[in-house]
């Protein structure tokens, strides 16, 4: 992502200048510690690795340079909507 918004800028490049998207809600959700059962057998409680792993991905994808997230666990907006509200 850093080295596209590098040549979009240095390049006066119109095709990399487009706004990057970033999909994390599918990709995450698809990871094998987000759907492995916990040490007690169950699933764990409704969100929790999921919701985490969301938000960690999140916050790196914007660090490196994302414009648009797209998310699915409400949880994990909420705080990467604290993180860009700290941040700002």
């Amino acid at each position: 992502m850093e080295r596209i918004r590098l040549a979009a800028l240095l390049q006066n490049d119109p095709m990399m200048q487009t706004p990057i998207l970033c999909d994390i809600g599918a990709n995450v959700w698809k990871v094998k510690e987000t759907i492995a059962p916990t040490r007690s057998g169950g699933v764990g409680r409704p969100g929790g690795p999921r919701q985490v792993w969301e938000s960690v991905t999140a916050s790196a994808m914007l660090a490196a340079g994302a414009d648009m997230l797209i998310m699915r666990h409400p949880g994990a907006a909420a705080k990467v909507k604290e993180l860009i509200a700290e941040l700002v």
